[in-house]
């Protein structure tokens, strides 16, 4: 019993003694996001482009552009194929394809029976599962063209106050982001 009354106030000691933890390290953005200045929105569906602008725009996310050549980068409702089309509209490349020798054709073209079909000339679209995601937002790098943000928003109905509503839900998850909270 003695010994423990002599160790007691040595434990004490020792934690009295221990330095105190120093004050958490502030959180830190995401930095691609961080690097991006100005936004070109594409249209969305049920003009939810129109009230994301309006929210960028009140509280200063984003400078909102018209002009696609000014953006850092793009905010969509759509990825796939007709995303990749509309971006190839907007910033064409300098250089256009080779134009395909008749050997290459045929390695495109598949069997089918005893049916040719050509899959690239065919006007067949590409099934992807980002197509159609309802309630999607992403911000993609104009360069790059790589998703630099995302969410998700339930989308009840589109009238006015819910995309307004929406809008407001997607711009301040985008600035928690940025902040790193």
């Amino acid at each position: 019993m003695q010994s423990l009354l002599y160790t007691l106030p040595l434990f004490a000691s020792l934690f009295a003694q221990a330095p105190a933890p120093g004050p958490a390290p502030a959180p830190q953005g995401n930095a691609e996001l961080a690097g991006i200045h100005n936004v070109y929105l594409l249209p969305m569906r049920s003009g939810l482009d129109q009230y994301i602008a309006g929210r960028l725009t009140d509280r200063g996310v984003y400078r909102v552009v018209t002009d696609p050549d000014k953006a850092d980068a793009i905010f969509t409702d759509k990825l796939g194929k007709q995303f990749e089309t509309t971006m190839a509209e907007l910033y064409p490349t300098a250089a256009a394809p080779a134009a395909p020798t008749p050997k290459a054709d045929a390695a495109k073209k598949i069997d089918s029976g005893g049916l040719d079909f050509d899959v690239k000339s065919s006007g067949a679209m590409r099934t992807t599962s980002f197509s159609s995601g309802r309630g999607m937002v992403f911000l993609v790098h104009r360069h790059t063209r790589g998703v630099l943000w995302s969410t998700f928003v339930k989308i009840e109905n589109t009238r006015a106050p819910e995309l307004n509503e929406v809008a407001g839900t997607v711009v301040k998850r985008l600035e928690r982001d940025l902040k790193g909270r």
